[in-house]
């Protein structure tokens, strides 16, 4: 009878149920092999095996498709799991000193995944059997060296978000105490590639490139310092994180307008300060 023996102590709660989610995947139910499950003091030993009426060629004929590779696309599912977020959250306990922020998981990685896959694959076949616990401390140094990598870029986000946070407060506060040379800023997006400002009375002010920098773009409207901000056609912008850095700092200053001539039938220039002019008494 064919069969493969995985065995584990630190994915013994969680071992069963990753194989069984892998097998409930086959395509050909008839041919599911029977899992049993045996304990030998803390060490789990999970037994899969094709069912007994299954012929001895139709075993050979199936055995890498329906017992070996589901088996080791379900330890690599509790590696990518399981032992990634355990292992995330070590090095930020020891690396960073981090004991508070835990990591629940990092986005699986499909390169990454076969590069579990292909080697573990390999072993199930030559074997019939497979240690995951000595598997992950002994075989899977490229792999930490991944996780370190991942955990590094979250610290590095995490610290630039933390100074993000930061200065959009200190520009809040900033807003606060400038003096406005605007009452009101029409901010028209999406001709050209332009982000084109006028004031209330249709004055253009000037015109920004959406490629600038955004803190270009904010700075320039620091300068101004508008009690109001009027967004139009945003949604021809190219640059949403500059809008979206403005809306944060100015808060409720800023509205969109989605009604009015702009935004509906853009033309150029002189189209623009017929719409935006206010009417003549």
């Amino acid at each position: 009878m064919k069969q493969i023996v995985i065995n584990t102590y630190s994915y013994r709660h969680h071992i069963q149920e990753y194989i069984e989610g892998r097998i409930n995947k086959l395509a050909r139910e008839e041919y599911f092999p029977n899992i049993s499950v045996e304990e030998t003091g803390s060490v789990v030993f999970v037994i899969c095996e094709f069912p007994q009426q299954m012929s001895q060629a139709k075993q050979e004929k199936y055995f890498q498709e329906y017992l070996i590779i589901p088996l080791a696309r379900a330890m690599v599912d509790i590696i990518q799991n399981e032992f990634t977020k355990e292992y995330a959250n070590k090095i930020m306990e020891t690396r960073y000193n981090f004991t508070g922020i835990k990591i629940m998981g990092l986005a699986p990685n499909k390169k990454q995944a076969e590069n579990l896959l292909d080697p573990i694959t390999q072993e199930l076949a030559k074997e019939n059997s497979f240690c995951l616990d000595g598997w992950i401390r002994f075989r899977l140094a490229d792999y930490r060296a991944y996780i370190v990598r991942m955990v590094d870029d979250l610290i590095y986000e995490y610290y630039e978000y933390k100074e993000y946070e930061e200065f959009i407060r200190l520009l809040k506060e900033f807003v606060i105490d400038q003096t406005p040379l605007e009452e009101v800023v029409h901010f028209v997006t999406g001709f050209k590639g332009t982000m084109n400002l006028y004031n209330k009375n249709a004055k253009k002010i000037m015109s920004i490139s959406e490629d600038e920098s955004n803190d270009f773009i904010l700075g320039t409207l620091l300068t101004i310092a508008p009690r109001k901000i009027i967004v139009h056609r945003v949604e021809g912008c190219n640059n949403i994180n500059a809008i979206s850095t403005i809306r944060r700092v100015y808060g409720d200053r800023v509205s969109f307008c989605k009604a009015c001539e702009i935004c509906n039938r853009p033309k150029w220039y002189k189209k623009i300060v017929n719409k935006i002019r206010p009417p003549t008494k």
